[in-house]
């Protein structure tokens, strides 16, 4: 036992493919033993070597991994885990030995595969993978924002993408502490999950999330009709200038648990005002789009808005565009005072 009261203990002579199970116990004044939670471990001889990802793109890799001396187990659980530093791998996110979408677009990723034996894990080496930069496609809806064409961490409109407990823009916290999320609005804050991403490669004005009056603006604005796209589900919004953007169901997470309830949430950036342990959402059912909240700890999708260019013609004397950076379109006309 170390000084942390971290107990460990090494054994010798076990059979490979058999099950042991143990548990860890203080005994009190040589009266009264206390045991802690029974686990399990299966003596094993499995090695991992994980490769190199392939098939990078903005929002996708694909892992694979060489396993060995697995003779003799059950169907052992194998993937590989996920995090943004390499201490971290271990406990990271847990991703398939497969393609894995709702990556994060000009981002490094640090990852292992493993085998899981028992309530163990034999993890292989770490490695590292960036993704590439992504030239987010944005649609003129005839409102105060332009509205992105997919969702973020994702490259096709069907494509749900990755899923963001409110103001964690790594999207890899899994907390259900309430407390471990913003309590305030974070739309072009640090915790904005969107300014930060290497999206706007070939525009002066930057990505950032919608604001609950930009979602309310959207639904409002438009009519909303529940469509199947390639085989996904959603809602398609269509402006009144005939333009329109494809939101698929998303459902939601919940630590790391997806949960599929054939609907669609979509944050904003904007926390709620009748309770403070929800911000605000938008949210579509089989049949309307409404503007919602949701508990922040949930992952929840994001679609991403972007001001209209500001336009300056050579001479200077006219300027046209989001200005003041508020989601508001300004004309300004150059006069004698300036």
């Amino acid at each position: 036992v170390d000084d942390n009261g971290n107990v460990s203990a090494s054994l010798t002579g076990l059979t490979t493919g058999t099950t042991y199970y143990y548990a860890t116990y203080v005994t009190l004044q040589s009266k009264v033993t206390k045991f802690g939670e029974v686990k399990s471990f299966v003596a094993t001889a499995a090695k991992v070597a994980t490769t190199d990802a392939a098939d990078i793109t903005s929002c996708k890799a694909t892992f694979t991994a060489d396993i060995t001396g697995t003779e003799g187990l059950d169907s052992p659980e194998t993937g590989v885990k996920l995090a943004l530093n390499a201490e971290g791998v271990t406990s990271g996110k847990t991703a398939p030995l497969a393609v894995v979408s709702g990556l994060l677009p000009g981002t490094t990723y640090y990852y292992a595969a493993f085998v899981k034996v028992g309530d163990g894990y034999v993890y292989g080496n770490t490695k590292s993978l960036t993704t590439t930069v992504q030239q987010m496609e944005y649609v003129d809806m005839g409102l105060s924002m332009l509205w992105a064409k997919y969702n973020i961490g994702a490259e096709a409109e069907t494509e749900a993408g990755a899923l963001f407990g409110y103001g964690d823009p790594t999207s890899m916290l899994f907390s259900s502490n309430a407390d471990g999320y913003p309590s305030t609005d974070i739309v072009g804050t640090a915790n904005d999950m969107v300014l930060g991403l290497q999206l706007d490669a070939d525009s002066p004005m930057k990505s950032q999330m919608p604001t609950a009056a930009q979602m309310a603006e959207l639904i409002k604005n438009t009519t909303q009709e529940r469509v199947t796209v390639e085989g996904v589900e959603g809602m398609r919004f269509t402006a009144k200038n005939g333009n329109s953007i494809f939101l698929p169901v998303t459902g939601y997470r919940k630590g790391e648990e997806a949960v599929a309830d054939g609907k669609g949430y979509y944050w904003s950036g904007n926390v709620s005002a009748v309770n403070a342990g929800y911000s605000n959402t938008l949210t579509f059912d089989a049949s309307a789009a409404k503007s919602g909240f949701s508990q922040r700890p949930l992952g929840l999708a994001v679609r991403s808005v972007r001001a209209y260019a500001v336009v300056q013609p050579e001479n200077g004397k006219l300027i046209f565009g989001n200005i003041e950076n508020n989601g508001h379109l300004r004309i300004e006309l150059y006069n004698e005072y300036g």
